[in-house]
């Protein structure tokens, strides 16, 4: 595996990780209304 494809996964994967927070926050807050 290329190290860019590497250092590619993780950056997805702290941004996913980072927006899954953001929502639950939302969420939490109830700024956010289903």
């Amino acid at each position: 595996m290329d190290i860019l494809m590497v250092v590619l996964m993780i950056a997805l994967g702290g941004a996913l990780f980072g927006l899954l927070k953001w929502s639950t926050n939302l969420i939490e807050k109830g700024d956010l209304h289903d």
